[in-house]
């Protein structure tokens, strides 16, 4: 730890006689020695140096007493209310002494002023910048008015006080730009979050049916950790209490035996005091992404609207565990066990095509016999239509590619279960969920069922993780190709669009290219 520094007589270039310099109260003090004697310099310091530290360090005050958060709000809005008035009178005796003076051009001065000064407020306001605030609580202390009794929430309540007031001077200006008389209360125009949820989720066209289940749930689990306020109303200590609760809430606490009958609040005390499983972190993290969406687009519509999931900061929270996102593959003894294992004719087939093709479940239960090119050389070829629908614009452009059918899957008989297909699907048998889009659901489920019935219980292991083992062996085989890898997969790849000149359905087509991407699959080997 650093020593403090001793203060010592200082003798400035150009100065005449040594001097007391010191930082007191925030701001640099210089008071004479009245010698160019240091050893007088030193003897006079002690005196000279406490007396400066009294002068500037010990304001007179007189005892505060409390003042209560609408005390300092009432104090702060009359201010402002006098001091408008006041600067008007002199503003409008200095115009009236010239010839050009008019009171409209008067009033359009103060509404441009006035305008400035709201947006510098609502910009303070959005980023939280009490510093103002601050030196007013201060103000109000150090003169004697009192000391606030809850410092914290007379900030966030002073800064919207001004903003407030500004406003009201603004609506209630006449036309000769004088104030009139003043509302006191705020606008009542801005609706609770309930209800602008019900408006947010009209104008969203593209919402699917369990993402607007998705938003309802988390919406209802926020309001259940503060209250149903206006959309105007929450700030970073709102989100602070829902994200204390929905860290240590269950997953389906609506569903579950012990907890469906209770409110969100009611469930996570109960699962900290049983010790249940919080929900996954993912799912936490989506609730964020929509509650965030619905205060942006309602700060596009009223004024004043913080959005207090924007900051993503505090929501770290930890890794994502979904087996999608974890890419956890198969040791090569787990593949043994689960293609030796006994399986319908349509798993097996699918778990087969997602681990020699490392296609999309999805993508795989929807084709038909089109989507099996023979020529140039059998293949798979992913269009548009096999793409989940809620994927944004791009995933679907990047989901368009052709795969080259691996030499074992022909061996193993897929091409004649194709042609037995005839023109139809090739997995017929595959129901689409209403809520979620995806074809893939039971199947997931299924074999989810079988690893289980394996004794295979490594976490993060499913369906999908065939997918990721395809990934593994191809980049282990082409360490250097990245580019084929991400396209066989349906990843978007910067600049592959812009070189075929027709987004990704010219490279899709491309002979050559899916040539030479055939000796890449080739070379992958697994070991069932």
């Amino acid at each position: 730890m650093a020593r403090k520094r001793v203060p010592q007589p200082r003798l400035r270039k150009g100065a005449k006689t040594y001097e007391v310099r010191e930082k007191i109260a925030g701001a640099y003090r210089t008071k004479t020695l009245g010698t160019t004697d240091y050893d007088e310099a030193l003897r006079l310091f002690p005196a000279v140096y406490a007396a400066l530290v009294a002068e500037f360090e010990s304001p007179a005050t007189v005892p505060s007493t409390g003042l209560t958060v609408a005390d300092v709000c009432r104090i702060r809005r009359d201010e402002m209310l006098a001091s408008e008035d006041a600067f008007r009178d002199e503003h409008a005796r200095g115009e009236r002494q010239k010839v050009s003076y008019a009171p409209a051009k008067l009033a359009d001065q103060y509404r441009v002023r006035l305008d400035r000064w709201l947006k510098e407020a609502r910009s303070r306001w959005t980023v939280r910048d009490f510093d103002h605030q601050r030196a007013f609580l201060h103000r109000l202390k150090m003169s004697g008015a009192g000391a606030v009794d809850d410092e914290v929430g007379a900030l966030r309540a002073l800064a919207q006080t001004e903003i407030r007031t500004i406003k009201d001077i603004i609506a209630s200006d006449d036309e000769s730009g004088l104030p009139v008389a003043l509302a006191a209360e705020p606008n009542g125009r801005v609706p609770k979050l309930s209800q602008y949820l019900e408006a947010y989720i009209k104008q969203q066209k593209a919402l699917t049916p369990t993402r607007e289940l998705d938003l309802r749930a988390a919406v209802r689990d926020f309001i259940a950790s503060t209250e149903d306020k206006a959309v105007d109303a929450y700030s970073k200590e709102d989100t602070r209490a829902f994200r204390e609760m929905i860290t240590a809430l269950p997953a389906n606490y609506t569903k579950l035996k012990a907890t469906r009958d209770m409110t969100a609040p009611e469930a996570a005390d109960y699962a900290r005091e049983n010790d249940l499983k919080p929900m996954a972190v993912k799912t936490i993290q989506v609730k964020r992404a929509h509650l965030s969406r619905v205060f942006k687009f309602a700060a596009a519509d009223y004024d004043d609207v913080f959005n207090p999931f924007a900051d993503t900061t505090t929501w770290q929270l930890g890794v994502n565990t979904s087996a999608a996102n974890q890419k956890v593959t198969f040791r090569p003894d787990e593949l043994k066990a689960v293609f030796a294992a006994s399986m319908s004719g349509d798993l097996y087939w699918l778990a087969l095509l997602v681990l020699f093709t490392g296609a999309r479940p999805n993508e795989l239960l929807q084709m038909t016999g089109a989507n099996v090119p023979l020529k140039p050389l059998p293949h798979l070829y992913i269009n548009r239509d096999l793409a989940l629908k809620t994927a944004a614009r791009g995933e679907l452009d990047g989901s368009v590619r052709s795969i080259p059918l691996h030499p074992r899957l022909i061996e193993l008989g897929f091409l004649d279960l194709v042609k037995s297909r005839g023109s139809g699907r090739i997995f017929p048998d595959a129901k689409k969920r209403k809520l979620t889009g995806r074809y893939s659901a039971q199947a997931g489920t299924n074999f989810a069922y079988l690893l289980r019935k394996l004794g295979i219980k490594r976490d993060g292991l499913s369906l999908y993780s065939l997918r990721h083992t395809w990934a593994a062996e191809f980049k282990r085989r082409h360490p250097r190709d990245n580019e084929a890898r991400e396209r066989l997969m349906g990843h978007t790849v910067p600049g592959v669009a812009g070189r075929y000149g027709d987004d990704y359905d010219a490279e899709a087509n491309d002979p050559a290219l899916l040539e030479t991407r055939a000796k890449l699959v080739e070379a992958l080997r697994f070991d069932i």
